[in-house]
């Protein structure tokens, strides 16, 4: 059977980084289904404008999984399980994953590549 996501390059190309930090311990407590989903959602959030934020709209989040990944499984609401993870930001109406903005907020800010692989031991 061939897996709900599948890891792809981010493509947007004016992207400033086009790697996502990732951290593992972000899907404890998510089943596998769960899991593919909150995962397809970062990517996303990684690839558009503004970066780490997505529509503040479940449904809207729905079309856009099943669009990008073409996975019929998906085409039904986003798990509340994996909406809670997200935070709105009451300023621009979208939410966003805490852990992944703070991680993008970093990147801006380091000085030398280098400082980017810092995040890989965080």
């Amino acid at each position: 059977m061939r897996a709900a996501y599948q890891a792809i390059a981010c493509d947007y190309p004016k992207s400033v980084f086009p790697f996502m930090p990732f951290q593992p311990r972000w899907m404890a407590g998510l089943d596998l289904h769960d899991r593919g989903i909150f995962s397809a959602l970062l990517e996303i959030s990684w690839c558009v404008l503004p970066p780490c934020y997505l529509p503040d709209d479940p449904d809207h989040l729905r079309r856009l999984l099943v669009e990008r990944y073409r996975h019929p499984s998906w085409d039904q609401p986003v798990p509340p399980r994996v909406l809670w993870r997200f935070r709105r930001d009451p300023r621009q109406g979208l939410i966003y994953f805490p852990p992944l903005w703070h991680a993008y907020r970093y990147m801006l800010r380091a000085e030398h590549p280098d400082d980017v692989l810092q995040l890989s031991v965080m």
